[in-house]
C-alpha cells in the first residue's frame, strides 16, 4: 500500500505532461540533431501490453501479458543479438518499461498462477522484469548497449481502455504521443558513451529503479533464476 501511495505521488507530479514540460527545460536541441547512418538499435517492450492485461491463456498457455511484455521481449533479443554484436560498435537495445515498476518487487511467479489475478499488477511485475533483464544483459552482453526507460503517462487507447479512472482524471495532462517516445528517440541519438549501459532513463536522464524504503531494490539478486525460468519456458537453451 506504501509503495502504491508513492508510487502515485511521485507520479502525478513527474510522469505527466506537466512533469514533461517542466523537465523539457533542461534538454539540449542539439541532442536531438545527429545523423542515424550506421547506426543499429532494437526497441522491444511497449507499453500497448496494458491493453492486454487478461488471465486468458494463448494457445500456447502462456499468460498474455507475460507472453507480450517478458516472453516475447526476452526472446526477440537473444535472437537477434548475434546480429547486434557483430554490428557497428554503437549497437544498443532500448526497452520501453514503466513506471508502475515501482510498485512491485521482483516474483518468481512469472505468470500470476497464485492469488486472484489483477491485470495492472502482472504488467507492473513484467515491468519490473524488464528493467531488470536490462542490467542483466548489460553485463553479458558488454559490447552492446541496454537501457531500459520509462516514457511517463501518455494519452493512449490503452491507458484509456484499462484505466479509465487515471484517463479521466487526469484530462488534459496526459503526456502526447510525441513526448511518450522523446527519451526513446534520445536514448537512440545518443553517443554510447554518454549513456550508462543497463541504466533506467526518463526524460532523457538517468532515473532510479526503485522508490525510497520501497524494498524492491533486494528483489533484483532473483534475476538469473528468473532469466532461467524464462528460457525454459521460451524453449531456449539453458544457459
Amino acid at each position: 500500500a506504501w509503495r502504491t501511495a508513492a508510487f502515485g505521488l511521485y507520479g502525478f507530479t513527474q510522469f505527466t505532461k506537466s512533469g514533461f514540460l517542466e523537465h523539457a527545460k533542461k534538454f539540449r536541441e542539439e541532442d536531438m540533431q545527429i545523423r542515424l547512418d550506421g547506426k543499429n538499435c532494437l526497441v522491444t517492450g511497449a507499453n500497448s501490453g496494458i491493453g492486454f492485461a487478461t488471465a486468458e491463456g494463448l494457445a500456447s498457455q502462456l499468460e498474455l501479458n507475460f507472453a507480450v511484455n517478458v516472453a516475447a521481449t526476452y526472446t526477440l533479443t537473444e535472437l537477434v543479438m548475434p546480429l547486434l554484436e557483430k554490428a557497428a560498435a554503437d549497437a544498443r537495445v532500448i526497452t520501453v518499461a514503466s513506471g508502475g515498476m515501482y510498485t512491485e518487487p521482483l516474483n518468481k511467479d512469472l505468470q500470476f498462477s497464485e492469488g486472484n489475478f489483477d491485470g495492472t499488477q502482472q504488467y507492473a511485475r513484467n515491468k519490473r522484469i524488464q528493467v531488470a533483464f536490462t542490467e542483466w544483459w548489460a553485463e553479458k552482453y558488454k559490447g552492446v548497449g541496454f537501457y531500459s526507460m520509462h516514457p511517463g503517462w501518455a494519452d493512449t487507447p490503452g491507458v484509456a481502455k484499462s484505466l479509465p479512472g487515471l484517463s479521466e482524471k487526469l484530462s488534459g495532462n496526459l503526456r502526447t504521443n510525441d513526448e511518450g517516445a522523446d527519451t526513446v528517440i534520445w536514448l537512440a541519438l545518443q553517443p554510447k558513451e554518454k549513456l550508462s549501459s543497463g541504466a533506467f532513463y526518463f526524460d532523457r536522464a538517468e532515473a532510479p529503479k526503485h522508490l525510497k524504503f520501497a524494498g524492491t531494490a533486494e528483489s533484483h539478486s532473483q534475476i538469473n533464476s528468473i532469466v532461467d525460468s524464462i528460457r525454459s519456458i521460451c524453449g531456449l537453451p539453458a544457459l
